[in-house]
C-alpha cells in the first residue's frame, strides 16, 4: 500500500500528563469549501493536544486518531496515531465533544485498542464514524474510558459543529 502519512512526534512527543481528548469532525479535503451539512457525512478523527507550536503562527501540534485514504483509491487505511500540526488552532477551539481526561497510559491504551479494529471499505453505509466508534468501545470495555462516552457523543452529533479545517481524507 506504500507509505503512509507523516509523523510530527519527532517535533512533540505525548507528553505524561493529563490531557483532554476529543472527538473532532471535519468537511472532507475533496469538498474543502463546502462543509459536510451533517456529522455524519463529515471525516471523524479522535485528538488530543500534544505541545504548543513555536513556529509558523502559533496554535498547536496534535495527536490523532483516524483513517486516512490515498486519493483516488478508496479504501480506509489505519496507520497508528500520528502527531501533525493543527493550522494555527486547538483540538478544543471548534467545540468538538470531550471524550474525557486521560492519562499517557489511557491514550497508549486507545491507540493500541485503535489496532485491533478492523478496517472495511466505505460502501455507503460504513466509513470511518462507524470505525471510530469502535476503539471508543473497546476503551469503555477496559475501563479506559468512562462507560456513557459513546452514548453522550452520540447525543451531541445531531448539534455538532463542523470543523472548519479540512480533513485529510
Amino acid at each position: 500500500m506504500g507509505s503512509g502519512p507523516i509523523d510530527n512526534s519527532h517535533l512533540a512527543s505525548d507528553p505524561d500528563k493529563v490531557l483532554n481528548v476529543y472527538l473532532n469532525v471535519y468537511p472532507l479535503r475533496i469538498y474543502p469549501n463546502k462543509p459536510a451539512p451533517m456529522a455524519r457525512e463529515g471525516h471523524w478523527a479522535i485528538s488530543w493536544d500534544v505541545a504548543e507550536r513555536t513556529l509558523g503562527g502559533g496554535g498547536t501540534h496534535l495527536r490523532r486518531i483516524e483513517l486516512l485514504q490515498k486519493h483516488p483509491d478508496t479504501r480506509l487505511s489505519y496507520w497508528g496515531a500520528r502527531t501533525s500540526d493543527n493550522n494555527g488552532k486547538t483540538t478544543s477551539d471548534a467545540g468538538q465533544p470531550l471524550l474525557g481526561k486521560m492519562t499517557l497510559k489511557q491514550r497508549q491504551d486507545l491507540k493500541e485498542l485503535s489496532f485491533k479494529v478492523n478496517v472495511y471499505e466505505p460502501d455507503g453505509t460504513w466509513n470511518c464514524q462507524d470505525w471510530i466508534k469502535d476503539p471508543i468501545v473497546a476503551a469503555t470495555a477496559k475501563g479506559t474510558m468512562k462507560h456513557g462516552t459513546l452514548q453522550k457523543i452520540e447525543l451531541e452529533i445531531p448539534n455538532l459543529k463542523i470543523r472548519d479545517i479540512p480533513a485529510l481524507c
